[in-house]
């Protein structure tokens, strides 16, 4: 039925797609994956609000799943609030290890105000020297956004430029 329906929505008929998306979802009302999977189709289909429905589901269902918390999050950036948006995070934050659990710690914090708290967490990142060139590359970025925005512009720059460097190698 999953292919069906998205045979039927790359044919252009959303009716129709709804139609057997719904009959699978009544099918299988408790498979997170299923619901997971369908949830990214309503998505393409910019229907967010059985998307959302759909996300959360899943996410209720299998509260240890990173991706599909991640999910629900990245939707709900673009449709909720921010509160809503940050609980979901700190779940998927919660789930994570390494560099990037750490790396989002502080970003929430930046994002949730805490400029200081969020300025220390990347310049202690920094300094433990992350192996992930993404992760490092970021931190520059979201350091130098803080640094920006309490005006200490040539700092600002120096960590632009790393994050410049970093990417380009």
């Amino acid at each position: 039925l999953f292919e069906y329906g998205s045979a039927a929505a790359g044919s252009g008929d959303f009716d129709l797609a709804d139609q057997i998306w719904q009959k699978l979802v009544s099918r299988e009302p408790n498979n997170a994956e299923i619901l997971w999977r369908l949830a990214a189709e309503y998505g393409k289909l910019s229907l967010f609000t059985k998307a959302g429905a759909l996300f959360a589901k899943a996410a209720k269902l299998d509260p240890g799943n990173l991706d599909m918390q991640l999910s629900l999050a990245s939707h709900l950036a673009r449709t909720s609030s921010v509160d809503e948006t940050c609980a979901v995070l700190k779940k998927c934050v919660a789930l994570m290890n390494g560099e990037w659990a750490h790396f989002y710690s502080a970003y929430l914090d930046r994002y949730d105000n805490k400029v200081a708290d969020a300025e220390q967490q990347f310049r202690d990142l920094l300094a433990s020297r992350p192996q992930d060139a993404q992760v490092l590359s970021s931190c520059h970025l979201e350091l130098a956004r803080i640094l920006d925005r309490t005006e200490r512009f040539d700092e600002a720059m120096d960590h632009l430029e790393e994050a410049k460097n970093i990417v380009s190698d």
